[in-house]
C-alpha cells in the first residue's frame, strides 16, 4: 500500500491563496495535481516534471501553471520522503510566482514549513547569485565557495569529493577579455544520487560556443542521464542531446551563449540507493 499520510492532508486545489485565482489551465499540471491529491507521488513526478519542461520551454507561457507545477511536484517529492528534492522544486515556484502562499487549511504543517524555507532561501540567494555571475574563469574556485554556492543555488547537497576546476585545450570558440584565446573551463564534480531525485551543477559560459557534460557511473543496471536548461527564467532547455556511450557512461553535447546555465544528473532507474558518479563539465 503506498504511503497517503501526507495525501490524507491534501484537498485538490491551488497552492496559492486567493479566491479569485484563476483556476489551472495545463491539463498535464492538473492531471498531475490529481495524482498528488490521490498519493500516487511516483506517476505524480513524471507526469509534472514532464509538464515543467514542457511549459518552461515555450515562451509565453502561464507562469501560474508553472508555478503550480513546480509547486505539486515539490509536494509529491516530500511525500516520498525526498525532502531535498521537494525544497528545491518549491524555490523554482515561488521564482514563478514570489506572493505564493500555500493555505494551511490544504496542507500539512510539513508542506508550509518547508515551502517557508524554500521561500527564505529563495530571497536570500539573490545577491549571492548577482556576484557569483561573473566569475574568473582564469582562478579556479575555493573548494568551499564552490560547494556552497551549489548547495545554495542548486537546491540539491553535494555528496563525495570537490570540484577540480582547470582550463583544457584548444577549440574552434573565438577567445574574449579576461580568458585566453582557445581556452576552455574542465570541472570534474564527483556526488551521488538516489532513485527519483536529481543533483544540480551550475556553470557560466563566458562566450559562446560549445559545452560537452560527460557522465560516469558504477552500477549498469542503472540509467543515468544529463539535462542542462538555463539558470534564469524562461528556464530555456539548451538545445542539445543525451547519449548513452556504454553502460554505465554517458555525453551531453550543446550550444550555449554568454549566460548561467543548470546541469542535472536524473536517476529514474527504479532501483534503490545511491548512485555515485563523476560528471565532468567542459564549457568556453
Amino acid at each position: 500500500m503506498r504511503n497517503r499520510a501526507l495525501a490524507l492532508f491534501l484537498v485538490l486545489g491551488l497552492a496559492t491563496v486567493g479566491a479569485s485565482q484563476p483556476p489551472v489551465a495545463d491539463p498535464d499540471v492538473r492531471r498531475g495535481i490529481a495524482l498528488v491529491d490521490e498519493g500516487e507521488y511516483d506517476s505524480a513526478i513524471l507526469a509534472l516534471d514532464a509538464a515543467v519542461r514542457r511549459l518552461a520551454a515555450v515562451k509565453g507561457h502561464s507562469t501560474r501553471d508553472l508555478a503550480e507545477a513546480y509547486f505539486y511536484l515539490g509536494v509529491a517529492y516530500l511525500g516520498k520522503g525526498h525532502e531535498t528534492s521537494a525544497k528545491a522544486r518549491f524555490r523554482e515556484a515561488v521564482q514563478q510566482a514570489r506572493d505564493m502562499s500555500p493555505s494551511p487549511e490544504k496542507f500539512p504543517p510539513r508542506v508550509i514549513e518547508l515551502f517557508e524555507k524554500a521561500k527564505e532561501e529563495s530571497r536570500a540567494e539573490m545577491p549571492v547569485a548577482t556576484a557569483a555571475a561573473t566569475p574568473r574563469a582564469t582562478e579556479p574556485k575555493k573548494k568551499g565557495g564552490s560547494s556552497r554556492t551549489l548547495l545554495v543555488i542548486g537546491g540539491l547537497a553535494l555528496a563525495g569529493g570537490g570540484a577540480a576546476l582547470t582550463l583544457g585545450g584548444p577549440d574552434d570558440d573565438p577567445g574574449v577579455e579576461g580568458l585566453p584565446e582557445n581556452a576552455r573551463v574542465t570541472r570534474t564534480e564527483n556526488a551521488s544520487v538516489s532513485d527519483g531525485e536529481e543533483q544540480f551543477f551550475r556553470f557560466t559560459a563566458s562566450r559562446p560556443g560549445s559545452f560537452e557534460a560527460t557522465l560516469a557511473w558504477q552500477d549498469r543496471n542503472v540509467g543515468l542521464t544529463i539535462g542542462c536548461h538555463e539558470f534564469n527564467p524562461p528556464y530555456t532547455p539548451c538545445p542539445g542531446t543525451y547519449s548513452r556511450t556504454s553502460d554505465t557512461t554517458g555525453r551531453f553535447t550543446s550550444t550555449v551563449t554568454q549566460r548561467e546555465y543548470l546541469v542535472f544528473v536524473s536517476n529514474f532507474s527504479g532501483r534503490a540507493g545511491a548512485e555515485t558518479f563523476t560528471i565532468t563539465l567542459r564549457y568556453p
